[in-house]
């Protein structure tokens, strides 16, 4: 049975309490993510706000734990692992943040998120109040000190529906299991014209990690979509390593583990921007 950190919530999402369950608009939780690496974390936000009448969060929404004092959270762009932003008072500047606990410790007066730039500077401009979209993938840079023993916390409203995520480029389309319960690549579905695009899983170095294949050795964790399974010689619709595509789709990985608010990525073809993959509603 898949397992989540979920609670009944009446009206607020004042507190929450750890038990098993299924999704529905009254369930609130929360989902800790620890960090394994020094290297990229990859990860996404789990919740929808409590109250809140859209599906995006704010930064104000991840709460670290208490020894998270020199890791950077950072957003991705299509071409590479961090954005840019236009700040008003630096210009352009890459969309990394730090937290900062102690409000007395920064110019501004605020605890919460700052920019890499502005905590070096001293802490003018909290960012607080940056709009994270649901299912968008991001990492965590973690110091040595941190790994291990500290994370971020997500908690919000269970969404209880299937989430379409919507390429946009031709590059990196930084998206996650946004659902707080482990699911299968077999769970993941795809808009009617999403043939060509593939989804990979992400390592600590870079953007495509390997894995052990029982036939084909060391290969990457890329995965493409099947819709008819009579294209296939497995005769199984679903996904399949590129590697194996490229020779014909004898074995299907379909039962692959997504872990919750595991990050990854999608390749789009230049026919499928505007096509989605879909993740399952939670249950």
């Amino acid at each position: 049975m898949k397992k989540l950190m979920i609670a009944a919530a009446a009206a607020l999402c004042a507190t929450v309490g750890m038990s098993e369950g299924v999704s529905s608009q009254n369930i609130v939780g929360y989902q800790y993510k620890a960090l394994t690496t020094m290297k990229n974390n990859w990860m996404c936000n789990n919740f929808v706000p409590c109250g809140g009448t859209t599906n995006t969060i704010t930064l104000a929404d991840i709460k670290p734990s208490a020894g998270f004092k020199d890791s950077t959270i950072s957003f991705l762009a299509p071409e590479g692992p961090v954005m840019a932003i236009d700040d008003p008072e630096y210009g352009e500047i890459d969309a990394t943040y730090v937290y900062v606990a102690n409000a007395a410790l920064t110019e501004a007066g605020v605890a919460g998120w700052y920019t890499q730039y502005d905590y070096d500077e001293g802490c003018y401009y909290p960012k607080n109040d940056v709009i994270i979209p649901f299912g968008q993938g991001m990492t965590v840079y973690a110091s040595g000190s941190e790994v291990g023993t500290d994370g971020l916390t997500f908690s919000g409203i269970v969404y209880d529906k299937a989430v379409p995520l919507k390429i946009t480029s031709m590059q990196n389309n930084w998206f996650g299991n946004c659902s707080p319960v482990a699911i299968t690549l077999g769970d993941i579905t795809v808009s009617s014209g999403f043939k060509d695009s593939s989804l990979s899983f992400l390592a600590p170095e870079g953007p495509v990690k390997t894995i052990d294949d029982p036939e084909y050795g060391e290969i990457d964790a890329t995965y493409v979509y099947v819709a008819n399974a009579a294209l296939t010689e497995a005769g199984v619709a679903g996904w399949y390593t590129q590697y194996d595509y490229d020779e014909g789709c004898y074995y299907p990985k379909n039962d692959e583990l997504v872990p919750a608010g595991i990050g990854f990525t999608v390749y789009a073809s230049g026919t499928e921007i505007g096509e989605s993959i879909v993740i399952p509603a939670a249950n």
